[in-house]
């Protein structure tokens, strides 16, 4: 099961020009300052240059109304774009401790709220993150965990995530519903503050826009999360693996397909071009595993909103 492959470098084509740009680490990632690092990557992704901001400002389908922005400010206005970090923030409160099992979710039916009763058995503290068109939390009374309704700018915080996502999904976004984008940006928050990720629901094969082929890929808005928490270790892997060969690194990245009911692990693939030393070229590929380990420390649990017994067993007997 192939992911459609990830121009790491500048790419010219005949139709557009995809701008991607690399983030070089240069010390070696550690499970002590992955965060720290990824958190640098993020600042570093929402100082975003002139061209695309400009490209967020414009986009009118993706970005609140206007009467979800104070009148005085300007979302261009790096003042306004908090650090997903920031202790002002509306999320002061939701940075996990090293001794900590927090999971992030968002509240939807079915896995999610799954998810969430299970976990909070097992002594789990559950945020989870609602789009910022929610205009109330009642539907929620029965949800176990923490509910947290994103404002306006955290929400374009996510979007160039979403955009970066979609370079791999080659879906509809931004779309034509306001709701619709909220709810896809939200899913950054769900993965962001995240060490590691699982999920229920369908992977199939489907067409691949521009393209003969057909890719594996999963089905609904699950997706959204999990290739965002991919994009997000390619990053912090990129730029210390061995680049005079192919490399495949496993990723805490865990996937229970309902219908081949078996957990999936994402593989990430660095590809050397096999002259320069450099790796141009990253794919990635789903394994069958059966070392799923119990969720714990900072985690993403989310799913299907169609979960079937399979799927609820699966998130049961994960815990132990």
């Amino acid at each position: 099961m192939i992911y459609k492959s990830i121009l790491v470098n500048k790419m010219e084509s005949e139709k557009k020009s995809v701008r991607i740009t690399e983030h070089r680490i240069k010390e070696v990632v550690t499970d002590e300052n992955k965060d720290e690092i990824f958190q640098r990557i993020v600042n570093e992704c929402l100082e975003s240059s002139d061209d695309d901001k400009d490209n967020i400002s414009s986009s009118h389908s993706c970005c609140p109304d206007n009467n979800d922005i104070n009148d005085n400010n300007d979302i261009n206005d790096n003042n306004d774009i908090n650090d997903i970090n920031d202790n002002n923030g509306d999320n002061s409160g939701d940075t996990p401790s090293e001794q900590m099992n927090l999971m992030f979710s968002g509240g939807s039916v079915g896995a999610d709220i799954e998810w969430a009763s299970v976990a909070t058995k097992n002594g789990h503290s559950v945020i989870h993150y609602l789009p910022t068109n929610t205009r109330s939390t009642n539907g929620y009374s029965k949800i176990d965990g923490e509910l947290r309704i994103l404002t306006a700018h955290e929400s374009l915080q996510g979007h160039q995530f979403v955009m970066k996502a979609n370079q791999v999904l080659r879906r509809t976004y931004p779309s034509k519903s306001k709701h619709t984008n909220d709810l896809l940006r939200r899913s950054f928050w769900q993965i962001a503050k995240s060490d590691s990720l699982y999920a229920v629901g369908v992977i199939k094969k489907v067409p691949y826009p521009d393209s003969p082929s057909r890719i594996a890929q999963i089905q609904g808005s699950p997706a959204w999360a999990v290739q965002m928490m991919i994009d997000k270790y390619t990053e912090l892997l990129y730029s210390n693996v061995p680049q005079n060969r192919n490399t495949v690194w496993p990723i805490p990245v865990f996937f229970f397909d309902q219908d081949q009911e078996k957990w999936l692990q994402y593989h990430i693939i660095f590809m050397n071009d096999g002259g320069s030393c450099k790796i141009l070229l990253i794919d990635g590929k789903w394994e069958e595993t059966n070392n799923v380990p119990i969720p714990s420390g900072s985690y993403t649990a989310i799913g299907t909103r169609n979960l079937n017994d399979r799927g609820r067993e699966a998130i049961h007997s994960i815990y132990g």
